[in-house]
């Protein structure tokens, strides 16, 4: 059987990465249909495994960005095993010794990959005198480990990044377990639904001023709309205090949930909130992963981006990239005037995002490298 490392540093027990975690295991999911063996690299509560055997424990960032590269470079060599693919999902800052585990790894495989979740990040990293040196190192490393990459794995449209050649898919989703509710339209009422790692990019604080504008017409009294914030993240705190400013009565938060929970409160929505505020990135465009799993629950959403894929169905809103607030008697009127079921929202996902369609464009483009 084929032999895949799939490579990610993401820490299983940290709440704040559930969606990561769901990508990386879907995508692990898809190599698996494909006919591949996995293996894993993973962090869970600082643990540092490969498979179930446990190699190191982080105490803190020096020992993630100094020893880790160390002490797995020299697991691997002892450890020698050639992989068909190596697959590497890059955390957000590099430091120049991975290399030398980079290098380790091109001996291994004759297929390195690496997958930049966005691209450019410099603005995820900070700004400031820290935020500009470890972007300078980070692009430091990637000079150095240029040569190790065969491929960088993109949701982007660049042909190359950092100098290595693309492939390009689209952020994915395990349709395989994907059950069908029918959802009545309540009439008087309508539930918005966020589902996320909440940062400034996710726009959040658009729909919360949206809210307070439509709340403050009189002609608003005819639906109540309330909205359902579930994850956690760093701007969390900021959006529970401006909902106190605002006075908004109908926002809930939830905190983190997944499995049965997450599903029981999707099963209440009407309308998904997919990301509101790329252009705090820098960014235009990029595929989010929020939009596949509203695909995937058979739910309508809003976008606050240009997307030409998207842009041709009607279960798809799209507004400004930009500050300004969400128009929510727009999503009313849209809302009600829609005709599609959720499952025809749920086949158009499978078809365009489904892991295994976007996991064997990554396949098909190695075979051709080799051919």
């Amino acid at each position: 059987m084929k032999q895949l490392l799939y490579i990610s540093y993401a820490d299983y027990k940290n709440n704040e990465n559930l969606g990561i975690i769901k990508k990386i295991e879907g995508q692990k999911n898809a190599f698996r249909n494909a006919g591949y063996q996995i293996n894993q690299l993973k962090i869970a509560d600082r643990l540092v495994y490969i498979n179930d055997t446990h190699i190191f424990t982080l105490k803190n960032r020096i020992d993630y960005w100094v020893i880790l590269p160390l002490v797995l470079k020299k697991w691997f060599r002892k450890n020698y095993q050639f992989y068909d693919i190596i697959y590497i999902r890059k955390e957000l800052v590099l430091l120049p010794l991975y290399k030398i585990l980079f290098r380790q790894f091109k001996k291994q495989s004759a297929n390195v990959l690496m997958e930049i979740p966005t691209y450019p990040y410099k603005m995820e990293i900070g700004s400031g005198f820290k935020g500009g040196f470890l972007f300078f190192l980070d692009c430091f490393n990637n000079l150095l480990i240029r040569k190790d990459i065969d491929y960088i794995i993109t949701t982007q449209n660049y042909d190359t990044i950092l100098g290595i050649k693309t492939i390009k898919i689209k952020n994915g989703y395990d349709f395989s377990n994907v059950r069908l509710k029918n959802r009545e339209r309540k009439g008087s009422v309508i539930n918005l639904i966020s589902v996320s790692n909440f940062h400034s990019w996710h726009g959040t604080d658009r729909v919360l001023y949206g809210l307070y504008q439509y709340y403050r017409k009189k002609e608003s009294e005819k639906y109540k709309v309330i909205l359902h914030l579930v994850g956690e993240g760093i701007e969390l705190t900021k959006l529970q205090q401006l909902s106190k400013e605002l006075q908004l009565e109908d926002v809930i938060f939830y905190g983190p949930k997944s499995g049965n929970d997450l599903d029981r409160i999707y099963d209440q929505a009407d309308v998904g909130i997919g990301s509101l505020a790329l252009h705090r990135l820098n960014l235009d465009f990029t595929s989010t992963l929020k939009s596949k799993e509203y695909c995937y629950c058979g739910i309508p959403f809003i976008i606050g981006n240009p997307d030409p894929e998207l842009k041709a169905f009607e279960f798809v809103l799209e507004f400004p990239n930009d500050n300004t607030p969400i128009d929510i008697d727009k999503v009313i009127h849209w809302y009600h005037a829609l005709a599609i079921s959720a499952e025809e929202i749920q086949d158009t996902g499978r078809k365009l995002y489904d892991w295994d369609v976007q996991i064997n464009k990554i396949l098909r483009e190695l075979a051709v490298s080799r051919s």
